[in-house]
């Protein structure tokens, strides 16, 4: 997928938790946090299909032991995902991912 059409998915709501996701887009903001780093969109794959998230967000924790990465050599898009579901908390300036 390219980033404008990972921009364009429709997003979740700014407080609801996703849960069985198995992969996250990650695409770099141009835009900046009040910390002075760079604001994360984020694209999550799910079973009812890809769902858009952050925007605001400079900084994500992991908690579990199964999470990966890697990058589009050819769009530069970061994936991260894991061997087993996980949760992505809901829109603040951090964000966590959950292994379930």
């Amino acid at each position: 997928m390219t980033r404008k059409e990972l921009l364009s998915v429709k997003k979740r709501k700014w407080n609801e938790i996703l849960h069985n996701v198995s992969g996250v887009y990650v695409i770099p903001s141009r835009r900046k946090h009040d910390s002075g780093y760079a604001c994360i969109d984020f694209v999550a794959e799910t079973p009812e299909g890809l769902v858009g998230f952050g925007g605001m967000c400079d900084d994500v924790c992991f908690e579990g032991l199964h999470f990966r990465m890697d990058c589009d050599f050819k769009t530069k898009i970061i994936h991260i995902w894991n061997k087993k579901w996980f949760s992505i908390s809901d829109d603040v300036s951090s964000i966590t991912f959950t292994e379930e």
